[in-house]
């Protein structure tokens, strides 16, 4: 027995012995299983004699064990609640397809509505209610068809919810809300039938309990010895604003005799150390973790926390070689192995064939197929680079899956095209044969050599026959898109464990399985506004006042929830390592968390604190490439040319900044036609908002090209009312998810305001005397340029091109962050140095000056970028020193520069190569 407990458990395991309370007759409840066996381990540590051990039991396995209700997976769930669905909304049912675009939101509001014991008729009639009163048009006409069905879909939500849960109640089976109302509800009962000896009942290391778990403890302290035991720290508990203590100063005035803090005064240590670091990026943040841990030398006792566990790849590549003694209990997530990409390559493949005429295979698909690395596994590797090759020669944009197989003499023919990349087939079975194949791969060691992708596969076969067995039961045919839905449904949270010795050494480990646990070096990586705290993320058909009208949780009670987990895992802490990711994603600069900017104004500040922030930058060497490099074979140089003199390619903006940032990634991208995967958008993706936003204002502003004249402020104004309308037809044009739920919602409604004010700010500069005509729009502007007897197609189009009296301004459009710096270079060499890495966006708009110049002879060229998410930068002009008019010697020392470059793609002796950070070492 140890003479001094140090952690929460410890003191908690101590003081329960010390009421001498029988264990047999004793369960202990804890917030997770994590918890439950490093429990186990603190009171078998404090017993000095043989005893029995109390029940210690997670309160999600408890609850389950109390009902015997069985706990359904997401896809399993949507199908049991797809016949009700239709049962209920009859023939306004949706395609299977559309259903499942929005299910899971609805189920997960279900979920939370039984979670907190919310009354059903009241909620779903105040929602109907509310939904009706948004919907009345004040100038008294009849609603739209579009609004009647609007209003439907709320009318049939209670009977649904009615329908689906009897069928639970019934056959002892729900989600975990409706399992915790069925537990509170029903609870006098089935303790007798489930746990008849139990008499003392103890809650270790809760915060924000829902309300059918207050209930619980509600009944425990009337009928049994129910006690809680908080683990809390003065500094936020005493502190009513603080938000990290909001729950449990609630719970020690509801139960005050029962609940017991346990305060570990761990922020008032004077020895306490906390530093920050501003790291960029997910590699740069892995690389200082696992620098800090090879400072570290002794590392019993120290924390490896997640914020975000997306990283848990990049950090286990940065541990350094002496970290052998590791507990890792995130595991590899299956959504990450290559032989789930490549699953997903194939059924992006069916996806689009099914889309077009004839069931045909696009090119560009069946090239992401066959050079992707899991390939190998599957099928014939010997013929990849003539399959690549042959399928590039041939120029044809499809193929139907009898074609491919009678190509080049039957070089695709063989088990894999036949059967795997059969668009012709049902769903059913392709999943017959794909069960088949990579089951005998999982089977076969000849093919896998790395053990962990192995298990990969073996966990994607598990994973598909479950797919099956779901479906099996159907009365609605499947698409290959929705069979892609499932399959989706049926990996998430899978992983495979790699745990090592479960409580020495160093500890791996995301956010929330931290609850309970103490340590004694704490590093966190990803302390970022919107990891931590989430923030208002998340979907619901429940709006936030109707949340808080009935009491359910909004994000800023998720917030609170996200404090408490932070601030409780560092007060033990002797030390703490917070990073945060400073990098500049496509929305814009990552920022840190706020609960950082709190520590330090609130402690790090407060008296003799040792608190320390610094930056860390890592310096990248232009032209160090430490990866592979492609030799220019005569294979390799005929791609390239090809791509560089074809009528139906050429160089673009695009793909020259492409060559400047990775000559090996421009080749994969360009020559080869090798693009990132496709993904089947739940929420709206980055690129998809962009490319809806510039389709938008091109829709806009059309009735204005070629018609020389001047427009005026109310021209642009006028075109504020049609943008709703455009924009819809553009994101439904790309986007087949509900836009008016949740962050769909969010999102479409962030680009609706970024072209209104766009269209503010071009009506403020028409105001000022900034008038300009819309000269062109979106026009391909092609090039032919001679370069070593070579003709070489150079293409772009520019967004828009206006005149003014005295020059011409080419536009690009950016949803992304955009600043002057950005475009600023001393020279026009600039553009062309690989030692000057970050000239994307002055290369673009210099790129589409001078092709206009080619094109249409214009002399006096204005080039830059209107960013819309910082509209208020106006016009961002690309400057070439002091001068932002381009004029001919800009634009013959481009082209010369051009000219050279296009020398050195075509040089033999030049290799492409590849940086160290390049994406797309996928193809190495």
């Amino acid at each position: 027995m140890r003479n001094k407990p140090r952690t929460f458990l410890d003191e908690v395991a101590q003081n329960i012995l010390r009421q001498n309370q029988k264990m047999e007759n004793t369960l202990v409840l804890l917030p997770s299983r994590r918890a439950c066996f490093f429990f186990e381990e603190a009171i078998k540590d404090q017993l000095t004699e043989i005893s029995w051990l109390p029940q210690i039991i997670s309160v999600e396995d408890f609850v389950e064990r109390l009902t015997n209700f069985r706990n359904l997976p997401t896809p399993e769930l949507i199908l049991e609640t797809y016949p009700f669905y239709r049962e209920v909304f009859g023939s306004e049912s949706e395609t299977f397809r559309d259903y499942l675009n929005w299910i899971t939101i609805l189920l997960a509001d279900f979920n939370e509505v039984d979670a907190y014991k919310i009354e059903i008729k009241k909620l779903f009639e105040y929602l109907r209610d509310e939904r009706a009163l948004k919907s009345w048009n004040i100038d008294g006409s009849e609603m739209t068809d579009f609004q009647k069905r609007y209003l439907d879909f709320w009318e049939h939500l209670e009977p649904l919810y009615k329908k689906l849960t009897n069928h639970f109640e019934e056959h002892k089976m729900g989600y975990q809300g409706f399992i915790y109302r069925q537990a509170a509800e029903n609870v006098s009962s089935m303790m007798s039938d489930r746990f008849p000896l139990i008499q003392n009942i103890h809650w270790l290391g809760f915060n924000a309990l829902n309300t059918c778990e207050e209930e619980l403890v509600d009944y425990f302290i009337e009928k049994l010895n129910c006690q809680l035991h908080f683990d809390v720290d003065p500094y936020y508990l005493d502190n009513t604003k603080h938000e990290a203590g909001r729950f449990i100063r609630q719970y020690l005035k509801r139960w005050p005799q029962q609940s017991e803090p346990y305060s570990s005064n761990g922020f008032s240590n004077p020895q306490k150390e906390i530093e920050t670091f501003g790291v960029s990026g997910k590699v740069g943040m892995s690389k200082v973790a696992g620098a800090l841990l090879e400072k570290e030398g002794k590392r019993k006792n120290t924390a490896l926390v997640l914020a975000d566990e997306n990283l848990l790849n990049p950090v286990l590549s940065s541990l350094p070689q002496s970290v052998d003694n590791i507990n890792i209990t995130l595991g590899y997530s299956l959504q990450t192995s290559l032989t789930y990409s490549f699953t997903e390559s194939v059924l992006n493949a069916l996806v689009n064939a099914k889309r077009a005429s004839n069931n045909t295979l696009f090119t560009e698909d069946l090239l992401s197929v066959y050079a992707h690395p899991a390939f190998h596994y599957f099928g014939d590797h010997n013929t990849v680079s003539e399959k690549l090759g042959k399928l590039r020669e041939s120029q044809k944009m499809a193929f139907t899956h009898t074609e491919l197989l009678q190509f080049d003499n039957g070089l695709f023919d063989e088990p894999f095209t036949k059967n795997i990349l059969n668009p012709n087939q049902s769903p059913g079975s392709w999943l017959s044969f794909a069960i088949d194949l990579l089951a005998k791969t999982a089977n076969d060691e000849n093919k896998i050599n790395d053990k962990l992708e192995q298990f990969h596969l073996e966990r994607l076969v598990e994973v598909l026959i479950r797919t099956a067995d779901y479906l099996e039961d159907l009365t609605v045919k499947i698409s290959f898109e929705e069979l892609w839905r499932f399959v989706i449904l049926s990996a998430q949270g899978e992983t495979i464990p790699i745990e090592g010795e479960k409580s020495d050494f160093l500890q791996l480990m995301g956010m929330l399985e931290t609850r309970c646990l103490d340590f004694d070096h704490l590093i966190m990586t990803s302390v970022n506004e919107g990891t931590l705290p989430a923030g208002k993320q998340g979907n619901s058909f429940i709006p936030f006042e109707v949340k808080r009208k009935f009491h359910l949780p909004t994000h800023i009670q998720k917030d609170a929830i996200f404090a408490y987990h932070f601030y409780r895992v560092l007060q033990r802490a002797k030390k703490v390592t917070l990073l945060y990711d400073t990098s500049v994603s496509d929305l814009g600069m990552n920022e840190e968390s706020r609960f950082i900017r709190q520590l330090e104004v609130e402690w790090g500040l407060s008296g003799d604190r040792k608190w320390k922030r610094e930056n860390i930058s890592f310096d990248r060497e232009p032209l160090e490439f430490q990866v592979n490099s492609i030799q220019k074979t005569e294979n390799v140089l005929g791609q390239i040319r090809h791509y560089l003199t074809s009528k139906d390619r050429g160089l673009s903006p695009s793909a020259l900044n492409k060559y400047f940032n990775s000559p090996a990634d421009f080749y994969f991208r360009h020559p080869l036609g090798i693009k990132e995967k496709a993904e089947l958008e739940k929420d709206i993706e980055v690129s998809t908002f962009g490319t809806a936003v510039h389709e938008t204002l091109e829709e806009l502003f059309k009735r204005f090209v070629n018609s020389k004249q001047l427009l005026k402020k109310d021209d642009v104004l006028a075109l504020k009312p049609k943008v709703r309308s455009a924009l819809t037809e553009k994101m439904k044009k790309r986007f087949k998810g509900d836009l008016s739920i949740g962050s769909n919602y969010l999102t479409f409604h962030a680009a609706q305001k970024m072209i209104d004010q766009f269209l503010s700010l071009q009506a403020d500069e028409i105001e000022n005397g900034k008038s300009f005509a819309v000269a062109h729009q979106e026009s391909p502007e092609d090039v032919f340029l001679e370069v070593d007897g070579e003709k070489i197609k150079i293409k772009g189009f520019p967004d828009r091109i206006d005149s003014f009296d005295t020059h011409h301004r080419i536009v690009d459009y950016k949803t992304g962050s955009v600043e002057q710096k950005d475009l600023r270079i001393s020279s026009i060499d600039d553009l062309f140095n690989f030692e000057k890495q970050g000239k994307d966006k002055a290369r673009q708009v210099m790129f589409y000056a001078w092709l206009v110049h080619k094109t249409k002879g214009y002399e006096q060229i204005e080039s830059g970028i209107y960013s819309l998410k910082k509209i208020s930068g106006g016009f961002l002009k690309l400057k070439v020193g002091n001068e932002s008019i381009l004029q001919k010697e800009h634009f013959e020392r481009f082209e010369e520069l051009l000219q050279n470059t296009i020398k050195v793609m075509l040089n033999p002796d030049v290799e492409l190569s590849q940086p160290e950070t390049s994406s797309w070492t996928l193809y190495e």
